[in-house]
């Protein structure tokens, strides 16, 4: 009874808070690399490294990807615990002064 009663209080309990860890992809890999994806996956294996002491619930992984991100991308992605958002550029790049930062883009 004892071990029942403390159960139904922990089920009361709310969830641990949760932190979410973001990053911004706007372009793909180029074909002679990884790009981002491996430091993606070092932010990730740190992250979950040092929640090992955290009194927060397991991090979250969330990657917000432009609509140009490949579904191939956004798989590798999946498989380094990250979740992708698709969002448009925060930007109108035809009204990005400066040729070589519209370029960019």
């Amino acid at each position: 009874r004892a071990a029942a009663a403390a159960l139904s209080i922990v089920d009361a309990l709310p969830p641990a808070p949760r932190i979410a860890y973001a990053v911004t992809v706007t372009e793909e890999p180029k074909a002679s690399s990884v790009g981002f994806l491996d430091g993606a996956a070092v932010l990730a294996q740190s992250v979950r490294s040092a929640h090992k002491r955290s009194t927060y619930g397991a991090p979250a992984f969330v990657a917000f990807v432009s609509p140009r991100i490949s579904q191939r991308t956004r798989a590798s992605l999946r498989g380094i615990g990250f979740r992708s958002i698709e969002k448009q550029l925060p930007i109108v790049p035809d009204k990005i002064e400066g040729s070589f930062l519209r370029k960019l883009w």
